[in-house]
């Protein structure tokens, strides 16, 4: 008999990264399967608040981040547990995930299982 998968956990093996660059202004692939995101840094080089956007990839895709405004000139720092943390804050964005700007200035980097 198979063990149950407790509140819909999801142990991925292997450690995965992009290097720091520009969030592109339409929705691209960043990881094209099951991710854990550990962490997400972006960057608003700008004077101007511009938007990011972070969506799963399952048939109907869920934003983790929704058009989330990033002040001018800022750096926004997104950490997550890993999945062997006792508190289990993690993110899973099935199928992987998306990442789009709501304009030109943004920089990020992440870093997650797959």
């Amino acid at each position: 008999m198979a063990s149950p998968t407790l509140y819909g956990r999801v142990r991925l093996s292997g450690y995965a990264q992009i290097k720091p660059q520009a969030v592109p202004q339409s929705t691209t692939i960043i990881a094209p399967s099951d991710a854990l995101l550990l962490c997400l840094s972006i960057t608003n080089t700008t004077a101007g608040a511009v938007t990011f956007t972070l969506s799963d990839r399952q048939a109907s895709a869920i934003d983790f981040m929704t058009a989330v405004s990033i002040p001018a000139n800022t750096t926004v720092l997104v950490v997550m547990a890993d999945e062997d943390d006792p508190s289990g804050a993690q993110i899973w964005l099935p199928g992987g995930f998306t990442v789009a700007a709501g304009g030109s200035g943004l920089n990020y980097w992440a870093a997650w299982k797959q």
